[in-house]
């Protein structure tokens, strides 16, 4: 018989079942805001924000500036833009202008940040370098409180109001914390350095390097999966399933609750970038051999599209940016006119942006914020397209 606890977490779990797919209140589109918070969108990870908020029929380089590696994805939140880099976490207004930054610890010339969590004037960002957890001033980039969980690998997710914040280790460790004290609520082990994580409510859903799938409740263990590979994303469906795509393994739907992980569908040959996007009807990923979206209700392949894609994705409205080594491109979500691969028009535009698209995009401010790996030859970048 399954315990109370087990009971709670699943009732709260139907509950915030509607509150997914970026539909739920801390939404940029429930609030009618133009911002990307964290770097997947919304706690769920879908990375697709329902309005459409990014530029449709053409795109040009509206800004450009210099930064050190970025090494995670971009957020948008409040009027400021953060980039995480090797340089420490930049910011920049929505014109480009720079802002306050979180540089390297003393005796220390690079950083490892993550992708800051954004929300009502904090800045949740984790470190490699003895930081850990750290919660900034939005505005100015001061401290308001840290807290030692152990080298963060993962961007911090919230819980379904931000009371708490969830983050994870390159150790193996998932720590919920106070999003106002930085208290530790409770932390857990899993078998991995944590890779992705994602959450409906009061439960987190952990990915590890070595190919372990988590569902954690209250610090305890509501069902654990093995995959095929190591775990690149975990993103959470309304309704309930779970999606994880992993290194080499392919691409799962899991069922959740009392089917505890269980695969729905598999696609063998699924991507394996820094993120899948997902919309009410369809999961879609990349790789370096193409663009493919996936049916949600069944896992067939609805179409695809040939090209060479590494970076995380992100859908707006009707379009889908990828990043790739050519730079950025904007594809319909239906895949245009036709029937399988056979597609006319899938492809709205392209833009150069003078380097290989690395870590992710974020769509704001009907913009794409695009960060571009630095060479050899040329130096990293930072670029915002809009419409033309």
């Amino acid at each position: 018989m399954p315990s109370r606890r087990h009971v709670l977490a699943s009732l709260g779990l139907l509950v915030m079942s509607g509150c997914l797919d970026g539909r739920d209140g801390d939404s940029a589109a429930a609030n009618g805001r133009d911002d990307w918070p964290l770097p997947g969108f919304d706690a769920a990870d879908t990375s697709y924000n329902p309005a459409p908020v990014g530029p449709r029929s053409e795109a040009s380089e509206r800004w450009r500036r210099t930064v050190p590696q970025p090494t995670g994805r971009p957020v948008v939140a409040g009027g400021r833009v953060y980039l995480p880099t090797l340089g420490g976490l930049r910011t920049f207004a929505l014109d480009g202008s720079s802002g306050w930054s979180l540089d390297p610890v003393e005796g220390r010339s690079t950083a490892w940040p993550t992708g800051p969590a954004v929300h009502d004037g904090t800045v949740y960002v984790g470190t490699d370098d003895g930081r850990s957890l750290l919660a900034l001033d939005a505005a100015s980039g001061d401290e308001s409180w840290r807290v030692d969980v152990g080298d963060v690998s993962v961007s911090p997710v919230p819980d379904h109001d931000w009371g708490t914040v969830f983050v994870g280790t390159r150790s193996g460790t998932v720590a919920r914390v106070d999003a106002d004290t930085g208290e530790v609520a409770w932390t857990a082990s899993v078998f991995g350095a944590v890779t992705s994580l994602a959450t409906s409510g009061d439960i987190v859903y952990v990915g590890t390097e070595a190919g372990e799938l988590y569902a954690l409740f209250d610090g305890d263990g509501l069902w654990r999966r093995k995959l095929p590979g190591s775990v690149v994303d975990v993103v959470l469906g309304n309704g309930g399933p779970v999606y994880a795509t992993t290194f080499g393994g392919g691409t799962f739907e899991l069922a959740d609750g009392r089917h505890a992980g269980r695969t729905r569908w598999h696609v063998e040959a699924g991507p394996a970038t820094d993120s899948l996007v997902l919309t009410d009807d369809t999961v879609y990923g990349a790789d370096g051999g193409g663009l493919v979206a996936m049916n949600r209700h069944g896992g067939g392949r609805q179409w695809s599209h040939r090209g060479s894609f590494a970076a995380g994705m992100a859908g707006a409205g009707d379009t889908l940016y990828v990043g790739g080594e050519s730079g950025v491109s904007a594809y319909r979500l239906d895949g245009g006119v036709g029937v399988g691969d056979l597609r006319l028009n899938a492809r709205r535009w392209h833009t150069d942006v003078g380097g290989s698209v690395v870590r992710g995009l974020a769509v704001a401010d009907d913009s794409v914020f695009v960060p571009v790996g630095g060479t050899s030859d040329s130096e990293a970048a930072f670029v915002a397209l809009g419409p033309l």
